[in-house]
């Protein structure tokens, strides 16, 4: 009888001991190890995908299959710049039409090339691209920091007051882009660049007498960014 008593007693000890070993120990932040399981089961979501397949230029008609372009302008690696885009949505612009018909007035009287103006870029070569981010809103993506800079005009308290004509030249693989918050910007843009790279000065008002440039079979977009 009393071994049969010390027997009990025994496993009676013992049993929180066997109860312990299954136990699995919280981690010192106090969650279980059970967490990384819960989450696992849960049901997925689904996660909306980057549509790599959108057409900024949607509405723009397609460049014809023999289409051809001069190869008097071009990037520092060689790559031809031969269309200027004016986005579909900037077909309305009167401000945006005329700073692509002064981009390619320029660029003629420069090179004797006369780019065309077309609504979509080229796959066979580079382009000239003028837009705003109401008329080509994929801007507002690529470039968000331009854009974000462009807008924000300071304000009259702090005696920071910006204009809202400034402008953005970027290049983004072979395509040049002439950004601006507003139209004017761009076209501000339009006559930076041909000043900065083709050598155009503006002395005065009159166009034929007061446009200073040197006529050159080639010409190179290299000041840009």
């Amino acid at each position: 009888m009393r071994k049969w008593f010390s027997v009990l007693l025994a496993a009676f000890l013992l049993l929180p001991l066997l109860v312990s070993c299954g136990e699995t120990a919280a981690p010192e932040d106090g969650f279980s190890e059970s967490v990384s399981s819960y989450h696992e089961d849960l049901p997925e979501t689904d996660v909306p995908a980057t549509d790599t397949e959108s057409d900024p230029f949607e509405g723009a008609d397609p460049l014809p299959e023999d289409f051809s372009f001069p190869d008097s302008l071009k990037n520092p690696d060689g790559t031809v710049i031969g269309t200027i885009v004016l986005p579909p949505a900037a077909r309305g612009d009167e401000k945006l039409v005329q700073a692509a018909e002064e981009l390619r007035l320029h660029i003629e009287k420069v090179t004797g090339a006369n780019l065309p103006v077309v609504g979509r870029t080229c796959d066979a070569c580079g382009s000239l691209i003028l837009a705003t981010p109401e008329t080509l809103p994929a801007i507002t993506e690529w470039f968000a920091d331009d854009i974000a800079w462009l807008r924000d005009l300071g304000s009259v308290e702090s005696g920071s007051r910006f204009g809202s004509d400034g402008f953005a030249i970027r290049t983004l693989g072979k395509d040049v882009y002439i950004i601006g918050n507003t139209s004017r910007g761009v076209l501000n843009g339009v006559y930076d660049l041909l000043e900065e790279n083709l050598g155009i000065l503006w002395v005065w008002a009159d166009e034929e007498k007061g446009t200073i440039y040197t006529e050159a079979p080639t010409a190179e977009i290299a000041r840009t960014n």
